[in-house]
């Protein structure tokens, strides 16, 4: 059974210990930051959180980092389990729910992508962002796509 809810600390220490192996590369390349480290980062950030869990297993974690004072764009962030690949269908459900009420608040959302994570970038168009050309974006400077979706 699927289960959309609020993130508790036991959540951040089981996604924290099974992270995704591309999504390790792409917060170390964009920040530096350990699985750990990347979440705490994130949610200590977000407006709101959630925790994704399939039979009681954390499948991800999502939330939303408002990006100025003034409202008029945030970054949506998801990291997921290994797990996660299993699910795709729920993802890309969850998510456009996530956004379409998230763009009632900004109008633009946007974030970064590392060029090497084509499940990632093949997530982001199913929901209906925009995949921008690739440019040296983080810490290590490697190749990320901007992503950007825009309200009505």
């Amino acid at each position: 059974m699927y289960h959309l809810g609020p993130t508790w600390e036991e959540d951040i220490r089981e996604l924290g210990c099974n992270m995704l192996p591309e999504v390790i590369a792409e917060v170390r390349a964009s920040h530096n930051l350990s699985p750990v480290g990347a979440l705490v980062h994130c949610i200590n950030r977000s407006i709101e959180t959630y925790t994704a869990a399939y039979d009681g297993q954390v499948l991800g974690i999502v939330g939303l980092v408002p990006g100025t004072i003034l409202g008029q764009w945030a970054s949506p962030w998801l990291l997921t389990s290994p797990e996660a690949k299993d699910h795709p269908i729920y993802f890309v459900r969850v998510s456009k729910r996530l956004l379409n009420r998230w763009l009632k608040i900004y109008p633009i959302l946007e974030n970064y992508v590392d060029a090497r994570f084509d499940a990632s970038l093949k997530w982001a168009k199913a929901v209906g962002f925009e995949i921008h050309d690739a440019q040296p974006f983080g810490y290590a400077g490697l190749p990320f796509h901007r992503i950007s979706i825009r309200g009505v």
